[in-house]
């Protein structure tokens, strides 16, 4: 247009502005239409303008135009809608709706049942007005028409967006910014309608990021905070559906959404309350937002709808407290908000979505330790159970694990069981889930710690299962497959049904073939099992012993001797010594028991000692670990019995090490190490260490305040010092005479044998021999000869052989009781036997006042007998004795101390 058109010309050119505003280019239209909305004021323009074709190019600029343009269109349509010969042709390009809004005015939207009324009939002809018309004249309103038609507009839209289709068509259209514009800037019913018109938008997942984007999120936050109560509900609603998106999850908080979508759930009404609680569900799906939950106080009302609230609000509260109950911190403060029995009731009385939901959450709940204790009182036990017999793929996974996670206290194994559950979790072995049969196995080795729950667990046929899960479970499944089947190998009334199910050739197979873990589990299962003897033959008929070799788990086995022979065939000795020196504590232990059982093969001792193991074993004796030391301390302890092991343990400063166990060990240690040293006092080098390093004190202590056993061992290591001259003097000043006296009292036979023995040794040094006397020695030694067994008689009438060859204690005996005892044992004894008693008799009949009791105790007969058909010594004492009792010159009988 080249020239400006002044308005009051404009008339009769109307049909020239429209033509202009159809074809002409955006600056004649922003001139044309402006000019066409002030002539379209007056009834006869009106009818100018729709006989010149006006209405459609204006449709076009409400759909297609600048904002500008779009509002002037509208304007002009408006105006020209006033008419109603024109307002019918209006209806027949754009549909009733569209005219419907440009004709709504400020009082209609006053009253809810107008507006009720438009949205009725927008409704019933949204797809017209969809197909027909298109979005953008409805948008263009929402950008350009005034107060009641933008609300209008949006009540307009928010139903065409009823339709799935509609709501991409919408966003196309640029409805989704005029909207937010709406629910930020307008009015309380714009705000309204804006905020349901986005709403059912994001049912759209394009449309949750282009309303994001749009700023549409904090004005929504906006309203929940503080809108009116319808407000606040269509606003929740939105923010429900917005917050499916994960960015919006994160946009939502971080525009303080949290806080007043809790405070909705807490104090709204009931609608407001099922939005908010829906938000709450889908923004506690992110982590961070659980923490700001839990910080805003969001777990109460949460549990507060589990527990009141109606069906919805049910299986959202259950739904964000699933979510919530996957923290750690926050599960704890689920269980101390009340949390537990609305769950629990909602998960055995509920609905389905409820039950799952809750169930779930209990699931949760239960795998925090500290919640332990509200789970099993509130009977979340055999909830668990009844889901993971009942409940679908996901239940049952969820369940197991939560079932594992509450098998590892005493209380819960009880409870599990009760509850039926190792009949469930033996079914959820051949489950068609990894990770479900990873959690029952798990659960199923957990109860299985527990002797009498290991019952329960082979009565529910768990032991084919686990058998083919070796077979042809993943590895974590043959694993821990392995460690209960190796639980149950502890019970011996399992190990032959264990092994009858095929277990040992798999288990031999992982130990051979798996990892590292594989490896341990299995070996400890074989372990286990092998304490059966038929099964040692089967575990080294299926080719066990070398792999075992290999990880060192040959303890069991090499109880057996057979397997003795053929573990150090197999080279197993070298290995075992490489993990007593580098293994960890548990692999210490079973190295060290391993070669204390090999060591009882008198082969295998030579080896052992040629591997160095001495000193290892010595570091695990001086080490903190208990077990570690009686296994070790009992494998020096046979190595020992040998004459070059003997000094191989002293030379490796053995000596010290068993002797402070002597002195500080526990009671087992103190047995052990008395014993040891029992052994090595044999050897004579031994005798002087052990003494000079301060044994023999520690050794009298023991027989004099020790048990049973310890007392055995130290009378016996007693006895093997005392033949040394030195250890005769240290013996007697450590208090050892009384002591080994007393033990020929009221010590049991071993103590006695030993004590005799010890003062038979002892009394060749002739200040031990007044001592021996003065203390009542003699009665308690003749005792001996009268009813001692073979060992003690020997040792006595040894003991009183050396006594009595002193003069000074060459006393008459007058009690007829003893010497007949004496020639009785001359007689009907063993060689050593008859060699004491003649020489006691030697020694006795020096004394004039026992000759008559000898002769009369039958002694001649029998020492003829022993001058006839003795050994050298009994023939020597017999012809002594003889002699001596022909004659009364003491002083001419050549004394002779016996060897």
């Amino acid at each position: 247009m080249g020239k400006t058109i002044a308005i009051e010309e404009s008339v009769a050119n109307i049909p020239i502005l429209v033509a202009l505003l159809r074809d002409g280019d955006d600056v004649q239209r922003d001139k044309v239409v402006e000019a066409l909305r002030d002539l379209s004021a007056t009834t006869a323009n009106q009818v100018v303008i729709e006989n010149a074709g006006g209405i459609p190019p204006l449709m076009a600029l409400v759909r297609a135009g600048s904002a500008s343009q779009s509002e002037k269109a509208i304007g002009t349509l408006q105006n020209l809608a006033s008419n109603p010969c024109i307002k019918e042709a209006i209806e027949v390009e754009v549909g009733a709706p569209f005219v419907a809004l440009l004709c709504c005015s400020s009082n209609e939207l006053k009253e809810e049942k107008s507006v009720g009324s438009m949205v009725e009939t927008t409704a019933q002809e949204k797809e017209v007005t969809a197909v027909a018309a298109g979005m953008s004249p409805l948008v263009a309103l929402m950008r350009g028409g005034n107060g009641p038609q933008k609300a209008a507009a949006a009540v307009a839209l928010w139903n065409l967006a009823l339709k799935a289709e509609n709501q991409e068509k919408i966003a196309t259209a640029g409805g989704i910014e005029p909207l937010v514009m709406l629910v930020r800037d307008g009015n309380d019913i714009q705000k309204e309608k804006g905020a349901g018109a986005l709403k059912t938008l994001a049912l759209n997942d394009e449309n949750r990021t282009t309303i994001a984007t749009a700023g549409g999120i904090a004005p929504l936050v906006a309203l929940v905070h503080s809108g009116t109560d319808v407000q606040k509900q269509q606003a929740a609603a939105a923010l429900w559906n917005l917050s499916v998106n994960d960015e919006n999850k994160m946009a939502i908080a971080t525009a303080g959404g949290i806080q007043p979508l809790v405070t909705l759930a807490r104090d709204g009404n009931n609608v407001q309350k099922e939005k908010a609680a829906g938000a709450l569900w889908n923004l506690s799906m992110r982590t961070a937002n659980q923490d700001a939950i839990g910080m805003a106080g969001g777990i109460r009302p949460l549990v507060i709808l589990v527990r009141d609230g109606n069906d919805a609000q049910k299986e959202h509260a259950a739904g964000a407290l699933q979510n919530l109950s996957t923290k750690a911190d926050i599960q704890v403060m689920i269980a101390r908000e009340g949390g537990i029995p609305p769950l629990l009731a909602l998960a055995r009385d509920g609905n389905g979505a409820q039950k799952k939901l809750s169930g779930e959450a209990m699931q949760n709940l239960a795998l925090s330790t500290e919640n332990n204790v509200f789970i099993e009182a509130r009977g979340i036990i055999p909830l668990l159970v009844v889901m993971a017999r009942d409940g679908d793929g996901v239940q049952k996974q969820s369940a197991a694990e939560a079932l594992r996670k509450l098998s590892s206290t005493p209380e819960n194994k009880v409870a599990i069981t009760a509850a039926g559950g190792i009949s469930v979790l033996v079914t959820l072995l051949s489950y068609d889930n990894d990770v479900g049969k990873e959690d029952s196995v798990s659960a199923l080795w957990n109860l299985s710690m527990n002797a009498d729950t290991r019952t329960a667990i082979v009565k529910e046929g768990a032991i084919p299962p686990l058998v083919a899960m070796l077979q042809t479970g993943n590895n974590t499944q043959k694993a821990k497959a392995a460690g209960v089947l190796g639980a149950l190998g502890l019970n011996s009334t399992y190990r032959a049904a264990i092994a009858e199910a095929g277990s040992i050739p798999p288990l031999v197979m992982l130990v051979r073939d798996g990892n590292e873990t594989l490896k341990s589990h299995a070996a400890s299962a074989l372990w286990n099992l092998s304490a059966r003897d038929t099964n040692q033959v089967t575990i080294a008929e299926a080719g066990g012993i070398p792999p075992l070799v290999s990880a060192g788990a040959l303890g069991a086995l090499a109880s057996n001797h057979e397997n003795r022979v053929v573990i150090a065939a197999a080279g197993g000795i070298p290995p075992l010594v490489v993990l007593l020196h580098g293994g960890g504590d548990a692999q210490k232990c079973h190295a060290a028991a391993a070669l204390w059982n090999l060591s009882l093969r008198p082969e295998n001792k030579a080896v052992i000692a040629a591997e160095g193991k001495t000193p290892s074993l010595l570091a695990l004796v001086c080490g903190d670990n208990g077990i570690q030391k009686a296994i070790s301390l009992r494998a020096l302890l046979n190595l020992a019995v040998t004459s070059d092991n003997k000094m191989v343990v002293a030379t490796d400063g053995g000596i010290p090490v068993i002797l402070a166990l002597v002195r500080d060990g526990n009671q087992d240690q103190k047995e052990h190490a008395a014993a040891a040293l029992w052994t090595l006092s044999v050897e004579v080098d031994n005798k002087t260490v052990i003494a000079a390093t301060g044994g023999i004190p520690l050794l009298v202590e023991l027989a004099r305040g020790g048990n049973d056993a310890q007392k055995e061992n130290a009378t016996g290591a007693l006895w093997g010092l005392a033949v040394n001259a030195d250890n005769k003097v240290a013996i007697a000043k450590a208090g050892g005479i009384p002591t080994l006296l007393a033990l020929l009292h009221e010590g049991n036979v071993i103590q006695k044998e030993n004590a005799s023995g010890a003062l038979w040794g002892l009394a060749s040094n002739d200040a031990n021999t007044v001592a021996i006397v003065v203390a009542g020695g003699i009665p308690l030694l003749m005792a001996l000869i009268h009813d001692g067994n073979d060992v003690q008689k020997e040792n006595a009438s040894g003991a009183l052989w050396v006594l009595f060859v002193n003069t000074k204690n060459r006393i008459a005996i007058t009690d007829t009781y003893d010497i007949p005892a004496l020639v009785t044992l001359a007689r009907d004894g063993n060689d050593i036997h008859k060699e004491n008693a003649s020489g006691v008799l030697w020694t006795l009949s020096l004394n004039e006042d026992n000759k008559l009791a000898i002769k009369s105790a039958g002694a001649v007969a029998v020492l003829k007998a022993l001058v006839r058909s003795g050994n050298d010594i009994q023939r020597e004492n017999a012809s002594g004795t003889l002699w001596g009792l022909s004659t009364n010159f003491d002083e001419q009988i050549n004394e002779r101390t016996p060897s």
